[in-house]
């Protein structure tokens, strides 16, 4: 069976549906396919902390990164991981990744990554203010260290963060305690990044595929992709449809699908954790990071989120307890009015974060029928709206927001 369709999108997650969004608002047919079911909520899209982060500037591939990812890859409780294995698409992955981690590669990505932040942020607050019901605020960013080792690291980071523009805070301890009481008296000092932002990330969702369905928006569940060929979008069950334009928004399972488009574009899917705990006795007043254990809290309305974890395994979505345990625990050396039986009976989240080698998201056109926005790793719900801009801009050939020779798809080479 083949239907004609003007633009699929491939995958309905955040990159997806924004994508759909600015698309639909453009006057065009969208279908979004999606391998899940509908009511499928178990993704990364859904489950991470809905941090808008222009203070994340910095990509994953900065220096020092290797050299802390093999100190910490027999630590079962290490919050990066790469797990070894003889995979040619890992290795791979991991050359680039090492030749990436370098001072030259943060000058000249943190720019762009501060700037698509920024606009995203501000699209966020558009669809808010324009009738999209979703919890959102514009409280800052915290960053709350334990060591002087991390805070001289945070004070480095932040000066970076100064020179490009942003309004940086440095926080001694009276101050980190004047903005959050219940913070344990080591903690020593920290950062707060007013641009900062966030979003509730199941509810942006749901409203955002509302909006969709209500607006013409057609949804295909339980189609899993194996081949794109032209504007044909071909399924698993010998079925497919045929398109104007494809949208590849995948995510973790994008790279197999642009194999046949002769591109080497080196992904790994990064796994992460959160657990959320609904109607906390004691919640924090500000989003905050804890810098030395890597976690992420996001007090919403009525409950605190808590993530944590970048783990490069393949498409392995099994749940590590040592790493759930290690997160718990951190937590409570930080905040110790978080008890660790409050997370008794709280669900486990895990989700496959799509990580480029460079820190860089995927975004352009691959020829005439695919254009591809994957790779966006941990910031992939801070930059949902402008990447979703950017691809209607791509399909409607006007002139880009941003620069984006530096997210070309191809930028890793063709394959032969």
């Amino acid at each position: 069976m083949n239907q004609k369709k003007e633009i699929s999108i491939i995958g309905a997650g955040v990159i997806g549906l924004c994508s759909a969004y600015y698309l639909r608002r453009a006057g065009y047919s969208v279908t979004v396919i999606d391998r899940v079911s509908v009511n499928d909520s178990s993704g990364c899209s859904h489950i991470n902390c809905g941090y808008l982060t222009p203070s994340h500037f910095i990509p994953l591939a900065a220096p020092g990164v290797v050299k802390k990812g093999l100190k910490w890859m027999f630590n079962s409780r290490s919050p990066f991981y790469i797990k070894p294995r003889l995979n040619s698409e890992l290795i791979h992955w991991l050359w680039h990744f090492n030749k990436s981690a370098t001072h030259k590669n943060v000058d000249r990505t943190q720019g762009l990554l501060l700037e698509m932040n920024l606009l995203s942020r501000d699209l966020y607050q558009e669809l808010h203010i324009g009738g999209l019901d979703f919890e959102f605020g514009r409280k800052g960013l915290l960053t709350v260290c334990q060591t002087e080792k991390g805070m001289q690291t945070e004070i480095g980071v932040q000066k970076a963060g100064s020179e490009l523009g942003l309004d940086v805070e440095i926080l001694n301890q009276a101050a980190v305690h004047q903005l959050e009481p219940d913070m344990a008296p080591h903690c020593i000092g920290g950062s707060m990044i007013a641009a900062d932002g966030y979003v509730h990330p199941g509810e942006f969702m749901s409203t955002i595929k509302k909006w969709l369905k209500s607006n013409g928006v057609e949804f295909l569940w339980e189609k899993e992709v194996v081949g794109i060929q032209g504007g044909e979008v071909q399924f698993a069950d010998n079925e497919s449809i045929v398109s104007e334009k494809v949208v590849l928004a995948g995510g973790s399972w994008s790279s197999s699908l642009v194999r046949n488009l002769k591109l080497k574009m080196p992904l790994q899917a990064g796994k992460g954790y959160s657990m959320t705990i609904q109607n906390p006795a004691v919640n924090l007043k500000y989003p905050t990071v804890l810098s030395e254990a890597k976690i992420a809290l996001t007090p919403f309305e009525n409950s605190l989120r808590v993530g944590g974890t970048m783990e490069i395994a393949g498409l392995d979505l099994s749940i590590s307890q040592g790493r759930v345990e290690a997160i718990i625990e951190a937590t409570s050396t930080y905040l110790p009015e978080v008890k660790k039986d409050w997370f008794d009976g709280v669900s486990v989240q895990r989700g496959l974060r799509p990580v480029s080698p460079d820190g860089l998201p995927y975004i352009g056109r691959v020829s005439d029928h695919v254009i591809v926005a994957v790779g966006h790793a941990m910031i992939g719900m801070s930059l949902g709206p402008i990447t979703g801009k950017m691809v209607e801009g791509l399909v409607s050939e006007k002139q880009p927001v941003v620069e984006m020779g530096s997210l070309a798809v191809g930028r890793f080479g063709r394959s032969k």
